[in-house]
């Protein structure tokens, strides 16, 4: 298993589902990656479901071992496996979230740019600029209603004063 390490990752990644994008999980808990195997492994993982039914790989890398089918816990879109049993250069997968990299997309935290994927190829699939587009819509939107609000609270103000002017506020009865 080939280790990634000439790739440092200098800030946290946030990992989601390819079809979905709801985040799966993040760099504080990955293990390793493997270029071969075209995977990620976290030791940890959110909105995930794990296949009840065990398979054993007959082909691949991973020949003999079994593992459990993990799923996206919102679109059920295949993501990666969680190994119960693998061949000895496989153990650090063993009980962890292996996610096969052609079904999750990542984003740099501060840096406004996707992470890379293994191939240089940039793997976050606009996240983070859809992010910052929303963001300053909600900031316009806030301060929309922020004027909204002020116009408002002038009309009462002006009404209320009209109103103490012409008798104190109370109205007659016909």
């Amino acid at each position: 298993m080939a280790e990634a390490e000439e790739d440092e990752v200098d800030a946290p990644l946030v990992f989601q589902c390819k079809s979905c994008s709801i985040i799966i999980g993040d760099s504080w808990s990955m293990q390793s990656s493997d270029a071969e195997m075209e995977t990620i492994t976290l030791s940890a993982a959110a909105n995930v479901s794990r296949a009840d039914e065990a398979v054993t790989s007959k082909q691949g890398a991973d020949v003999g071992s079994t593992f459990h089918l993990l799923h996206c816990g919102k679109c059920a879109a295949h993501l990666g496996k969680v190994y119960l049993t693998t061949a000895r250069a496989f153990d650090a997968l063993r009980d962890m979230y292996t996610f096969s990299t052609d079904a999750v997309t990542s984003y740099k935290l501060g840096g406004g740019e996707p992470a890379l994927g293994a191939d240089g190829s940039a793997a976050g699939g606009g996240g983070v600029a859809a992010v910052q587009v929303e963001l300053a819509e909600a900031v316009d939107n806030v301060e929309k209603l922020q004027n909204l609000v002020l116009v408002l609270d002038e009309r009462i103000a002006k009404l209320e004063e009209g109103r103490a002017e012409h008798g104190g506020g109370k109205r007659r009865r016909s």
